[in-house]
């Protein structure tokens, strides 16, 4: 007969706050952010700010001389979640499988803010976004997945696990709500006192749904590809017979 578990549990995600100083990324920003056809560009000693008038091309440089530097703040990056997770298990001579399903709730704190006002014509305020941007929200998600351990040998396992995670977000966001994650691992036992694993992840859309804070109306097109890790390690064991 399976054995059945319930968990009850929070998960809490804190970043330092980000600072982008590369002109690129903050053009990149701009754009998602507005409709302008601004770009900024930077040197040591000045902000320039160009713009494209017909043939034109007008180019606007403010001095940095007492002032922070120039650049778009991603701050408060953190996220709250609650959830709630039933899992079913059975043992079999050599193998543990298992089963589960997860539902959860995520509170996301996110503000983008820039050091743009005190360099920015005023002519040109309304041709750039309004900042700071409050991007605070809240996510549900679902969450199932099976996995399997086998004993091979006396001194040989190994692991496998597929996750699957479906996101529900407000403030139309659903450009990627959804990620399938795979888990591998095989356990070597040396002797007694030793032991060996090594293991692999794959994402298949990055880290979605797994650190709520890291997605936003700015940064959601960039979950669009595969992530994935390996690991090794040595474990000693002490005591026993």
């Amino acid at each position: 007969m399976p054995v059945f578990a319930i968990e009850f549990g929070i998960k809490f995600n804190k970043t330092d706050d980000v600072f982008i100083d590369n002109t690129s990324a903050i053009n990149s920003l701009l754009d998602k952010m507005s409709v302008t056809d601004i770009k900024i560009k930077i040197d040591d000693e000045y902000l320039w700010f160009e713009k494209k008038s017909g043939e034109d091309e007008i180019s606007i440089g403010i001095s940095r001389e007492g002032k922070p530097d120039p650049g778009i703040s991603i701050d408060s990056l953190k996220d709250f979640t609650s959830y709630f997770r039933v899992t079913a298990s059975k043992s079999y001579e050599k193998i543990l499988a298992s089963f589960f399903v997860e539902y959860g709730i995520s509170d996301i704190d996110t503000v983008i803010d820039s050091t743009f006002p005190l360099y920015i014509p005023e002519k040109y305020h309304d041709q750039l976004p309004d900042l700071p941007k409050d991007l605070s929200r809240d996510e549900k998600y679902f969450k199932t997945g099976a996995g399997v351990i086998c004993r091979l040998t006396d001194k040989f396992y190994m692991g496998l696990n597929y996750n699957y995670i479906k996101i529900s977000r407000d403030n139309d966001l659903s450009y990627i709500d959804d990620n399938h994650i795979v888990n591998a691992d095989i356990w070597y036992l040396i002797n007694k006192h030793v032991g060996f694993n090594m293991g692999g992840s794959f994402f298949q859309s990055q880290l979605n749904g797994l650190v709520p804070s890291l997605y936003n109306k700015y940064t959601k097109t960039t979950f669009d590809h595969n992530y994935g890790t390996i690991h090794f390690a040595v474990t000693f064991l002490f005591g026993g017979d």
